[in-house]
């Protein structure tokens, strides 16, 4: 009699092992299930436990203790990375375990349009929701120190592209990447140089395409008033225009 109690005992124990490891099976592997894509924002210093309920609670997953037990057991407790993060409708928890440990966040964009002088593109800088400011009111010569480039001009010194960051950066961080997006181009144009060119430095390079880029819209013009500025620097006169 005994006996059979045990066996039924047992079974029953690996029915609901059985159970329960398909369960969390699933919890693992079946989409989130969310209505549509939101982000979601992973306070710094926040706990894994923490973490779970605030999901839980928002219905991103649907079991906060399976969510804890699998940060534990795969050793992600400590990666989880702070962020804000896009969740598709179709990711899984797995797969929110892998964006959250390789910081994977969502990043915002800024444009620093070809063509404006420092004052306007740090004018579009400070209007930024998503940048950290810490230069807003500086002038260049003080802007150009904190980002570890004393005396140095600031206009023309940095490359106008489209810039990718999460939220809450620093516009400092921002500037030092144009800045040495820029410097980057203009070492590679400066070694493709005409190396009869009176040109003494990349920077009088980089002065002398922006001359000719105010000069004339038309591309076809602007190779002969090149070669008037070119005359001009051989003759040792300075790079401006009339």
């Amino acid at each position: 009699m005994i006996k059979k109690i045990i066996v039924k005992v047992m079974a029953l124990v690996m029915i609901t092992v059985s159970a329960l490891a398909l369960d969390f099976y699933f919890f693992l592997h079946k989409p989130l299930g969310l209505a549509e894509p939101q982000v979601y924002n992973f306070a710094p210093g926040s706990s894994v436990s923490a973490l779970a309920r605030d999901l839980e609670s928002r219905g991103i997953i649907s079991n906060r203790m399976y969510f804890s037990i699998w940060a534990r057991l795969s050793g992600s407790a400590r990666k989880l990375k702070a962020g804000e993060y896009s969740l598709s409708s179709q990711l899984t928890t797995l797969q929110l375990f892998s964006l959250m440990k390789e910081g994977k966040v969502q990043l915002y964009s800024l444009t620093l349009v070809e063509g404006l002088n420092f004052k306007q593109m740090m004018k579009l800088i400070d209007q930024s929701a998503y940048l950290t400011h810490h230069l807003q009111g500086m002038k260049g010569e003080a802007i150009m120190q904190k980002i570890g480039h004393p005396g140095e001009h600031p206009e023309g010194m940095f490359f106008p592209d489209t810039y990718r960051f999460p939220k809450g950066m620093s516009d400092t961080v921002l500037l030092k990447q144009a800045y040495r997006e820029m410097q980057r181009r203009l070492d590679k144009a400066w070694q493709q140089r005409n190396k009869k060119s009176p040109l003494k430095t990349a920077y009088e390079a980089l002065t002398l395409a922006s001359i000719v880029e105010k000069e004339s819209a038309i591309a076809e013009e602007r190779p002969l008033i090149a070669g008037v500025f070119i005359n001009r620097l051989r003759k040792g006169m300075r790079l401006q225009t009339d």
